[in-house]
């Protein structure tokens, strides 16, 4: 979150990543919320190496949690479990 207060989400994603998808639902969301986001994914191909992969992430010494910032990963992730979850019911239909 920025001073501010837009919540920048960044997302590092596989090629196959519905990135138009998740933007306009998110879009949607903040509007539903009245927050400020804006939302960057970076698409890589991905590595079946797991020695290659490391996550990046700060942790702060702050006792307050933004109510925005808790809003944004809610909806953050009810959007990818949505759009994960019709991934995979469209696979299972196809392996049948």
């Amino acid at each position: 979150m920025d001073s501010a207060g837009e919540i920048n989400i960044s997302i590092s994603a596989g090629e196959n990543f519905p990135e138009k998808e998740v933007i306009e639902k998110m879009k949607k969301e903040s509007k539903k919320s009245e927050i400020k986001t804006s939302v960057n994914v970076q698409k890589q191909q991905a590595s079946l190496n797991s020695e290659n992969k490391t996550q990046d992430f700060k942790i702060t010494t702050s006792d307050f949690v933004s109510p925005k910032l808790i809003l944004a990963a809610h909806a953050l992730i009810k959007i990818i479990i949505d759009v994960d979850s019709k991934e995979f019911i469209i696979n299972e239909e196809e392996e049948k």
